[in-house]
């Protein structure tokens, strides 16, 4: 028994070999993922060494999840209610709707077949859906009504290029300008690269110090701070060792400065390693697994009754993005839905799409809420989708064609767990469309403009703060200055 404590407790490592260097750390994986990011070491010193994130207690902005529906879905009109310059209801042809997959018999126009968030069609208040939608069918299956009361949201009708990566769709580098922070990471995302999605991101807006950290699987999370998987699980060192690991932690920092100032290296690179170490320290210090874990959280596992199945690939790796923003963890994140490219000769597949997406929507929405904490909702897809006159026998809807970024749409959602979001006006809807049914290029700055419609976005996200001013400050300019109040939908959020 004594002789497998012993072993429990032992590092592994070679018997003869003492651990000295960040390498042998490294090795161990006892330097936390952050502190191990490959970036420019100027960039890194200047960064690293903030460990205010790490013992905040809260974020002063609020988190956001965005949804990256990569392929070119519908949003606008099968999915939320599209017009023409006079709003939601403003309506378009019948030659119009049926490029938006609704037949004359299921036009906006028709009673009962326009409906909210909440579930009213009698006296709808808020964001509208199209009572069929299976966005909205979805978010129903997944949050609760009280839930989806306390949520509302803007369409905003934009052109972009389909079955493409290179749409500038992204702010997340722009929420954090605005203030938005996370106590581990600023930024995360299920896939790699500067967006950690699949589109991309503005140009002018990136950070190469704050890149967004890949969640591919929920232990992922706990990948970031802990003693490594070296020395976990079967190899777990004992309760209370971890102060062991500390010290020669702090050891080594002092002694690690003390060789590179024999070697003359750049005051930047001495300023890494005790940054970098100084941060591994506290991250140990401030977290648990037990805060970290996925697996172990109620609100998450649905094993323990939670909203996401961790077997599934798809809402594992979401899973780990929604407890890494819910949690105050990390300020913004990025999940990619795959399939979305839908104009596969039937109307199954694109409906089976939308219910998954808004079932997604759900989850974090019903997270959100019964972790007491609020949420904004980016929504957005790689071009658009237009249907012809052929019906799926399956269901009589309309099939789905082909792309058509010009009937493309992005949503966003604000939600709060103890009040619903206040809007400024009774419109929901940004930009229009025409009553042919496609995107009206001159109707907004955001119309033809990805990086204008992300813009729109991070305006509306400081509004939610009673910041809107600072656009200018955030992002470089404002396209928005001669129409600002026709760009704004939210107030602030007390």
């Amino acid at each position: 028994m004594e002789e497998n404590n012993k072993k429990k407790r032992a590092l592994n490592v070679d018997r003869d070999h003492v651990l000295k260097t960040r390498r042998d750390f490294l090795a161990q994986g006892l330097i936390a993922s952050v502190a191990a990011t490959l970036l420019p070491f100027d960039a890194m010193a200047q960064n690293s060494c903030d460990l205010s994130s790490i013992t905040a207690v809260n974020s002063p902005m609020i988190p956001v999840i965005i949804l990256d529906l990569a392929g070119g879905s519908n949003i606008a009109g099968s999915n939320v209610v599209v017009g023409g310059r006079g709003g939601q209801m403003d309506p378009l042809s019948e030659a119009g709707n049926r490029t938006l997959g609704l037949l004359p018999s299921e036009s906006p126009q028709m009673a009962g077949l326009v409906r909210d968030l909440a579930g009213s069609t009698t006296n709808p208040n808020g964001l509208l859906f199209h009572s069929q939608s299976r966005l909205v069918q979805g978010i129903d299956n997944t949050a609760t009504q009280p839930v989806r009361t306390k949520t509302d949201g803007v369409l905003m009708c934009a052109i972009s290029d389909d079955d493409t990566g290179n749409n500038p769709h992204n702010p997340m580098y722009w929420f954090h300008a605005a203030g938005a922070r996370g106590k581990l990471a600023q930024l995360v995302g299920t896939q790699g690269g500067t967006s950690g999605g699949n589109s991309q991101v503005p140009p002018s807006s990136v950070d190469l110090s704050i890149a967004p950290l890949l969640i591919n699987q929920p232990q992922d999370v706990l990948n970031l701070v802990g003693l490594g998987a070296r020395v976990s699980g079967n190899n777990a060192i004992a309760p209370g060792r971890e102060s062991f690991i500390l010290r020669a932690l702090d050891a080594l920092s002092g002694a690690r400065v003390k060789a590179l100032s024999r070697r003359q290296m750049p005051d930047a690179v001495k300023d890494l390693v005790l940054c970098n170490l100084d941060k591994t320290q506290a991250l140990l210090q401030n977290f648990s697994a037990n805060d970290l874990s996925v697996t172990l959280d109620p609100i998450l596992n649905s094993a323990n009754g939670g909203l996401f199945n961790l077997n599934d690939g798809t809402q594992a790796r979401a899973a780990g993005v929604v407890k890494m923003v819910l949690d105050g963890l990390a300020a913004t994140g990025t999940i990619t839905l795959g399939g979305y490219d839908y104009h596969t000769g039937d109307r199954i597949q694109g409906d089976a799409r939308d219910f998954e997406a808004g079932q997604m929507i759900g989850r974090i929405l019903e997270v959100a809420n019964r972790k007491n904490t609020p949420v904004v909702i980016y929504v957005f897809t790689d071009g658009g989708v237009s249907a012809g006159s052929t019906l799926d026998a399956q269901n009589n809807r309309l099939v789905w064609g082909g792309d058509s970024g010009q009937r493309s749409a992005s949503l966003m959602l604000a939600f709060h767990p103890t009040v619903k979001p206040a809007m400024r006006s009774t419109n929901r809807q940004l930009g229009a469309y025409k009553t042919g049914g496609s995107v009206d290029a001159v109707a907004s700055p955001i119309s033809n403009s990805v990086t204008n419609l992300a813009k729109a976005v991070v305006l509306n996200y400081l509004a939610l703060h009673g910041e809107e001013n600072r656009l200018e400050e955030v992002v470089g300019d404002n396209p928005f200055q001669i129409t600002m109040n026709q760009h704004l939908f939210f107030q602030k959020v007390s």
